[in-house]
């Protein structure tokens, strides 16, 4: 009995259980992980908020600075009635801007707190109305615009919040159009409930695109506020999609965007 107590003791000091302090270590361990991860989440969402009223707050800027050069050298009394009927147009879009910013900016900092699929939007929706609607609510120009080719067929509905999925598409556009090179276009098509952008711009190099779904890594060349693309992933993971990049140097990039 003594002998086999002997042979089997090792095996079963193997199998006992942790100690408290190993299970308290773990546990410390996990924590930290945990709020580890929970900074970068909200990290993540507070500089995405930063990259997304960019566009919009220029667009203000130019309303501001329309306002200012038609009140330029002139009394309220000397403003003539073109320039007063100018100066009306611009409001209501001024105001429409301001309010989708602060709005934006709302639902964003919601998020920072719970989770995007928690969002207020949550729905059934159609994929070219919301890519339609990005193209029409994003201040480009008609040079710009030109650029951009959208092909409506075999669109599909998707679950999920139109608001976020915008952000996505928004996002890409200004990539490409900021980084694919001036005289780059922009593709946009559907098929098997995926949405296809690609453009024939300057393409990411080989070793750099591994990274660029990274938050805040610098090996990626991260654009903007390195948080760009990251968001984007997060949207697209938390409606159980996904998001992929395919790019070749001199050829151009194309993303697909997989929806569940």
């Amino acid at each position: 009995m003594h002998i086999l107590s002997e042979k089997i003791s090792p095996h079963l000091n193997s199998l006992l259980p942790l100690s408290i302090t190993d299970v308290i270590i773990l546990i410390l361990k996990r924590k930290d992980l945990l709020q580890e991860r929970d900074l970068q989440s909200r990290m993540l969402y507070g500089a995405a908020i930063a990259h997304e009223v960019v566009n919009p707050l220029q667009g203000s800027d130019m309303m501001a600075d329309t306002l200012l050069k038609a009140f330029k050298n002139k009394t309220f009394e000397e403003v003539n009635k073109e320039d007063f009927e100018d100066i009306k147009e611009l409001l209501e879009p001024f105001k429409q801007n301001t309010r989708a910013v602060l709005k934006m900016v709302d639902r964003m900092l919601t998020l920072v707190r719970t989770d995007i699929s928690d969002a207020d939007d949550i729905g059934i929706y159609n994929i070219n109305d919301c890519v339609m609607d990005t193209l029409r609510s994003y201040s480009l120009t008609e040079k710009r615009l030109a650029r951009i080719r959208v092909n409506k067929e075999n669109s599909f509905k998707f679950k999920g919040s139109k608001h976020f999925v915008g952000h996505v598409i928004a996002n890409l556009i200004s990539n490409a159009l900021k980084y694919a090179g001036s005289e780059s276009s922009i593709e946009i098509w559907y098929e098997n409930n995926e949405l296809h952008f690609k453009d024939n711009g300057y393409g990411i190099a080989p070793e750099k695109l591994p990274y660029i779904f990274e938050p805040f890594d610098k090996k990626g060349g991260t654009i903007g506020t390195g948080v760009g693309l990251p968001f984007c992933k997060r949207v697209m993971e938390s409606m159980g999609g996904s998001i992929e990049c395919a790019s070749e140097l001199g050829k151009g990039t194309e993303f697909v965007l997989r929806f569940g």
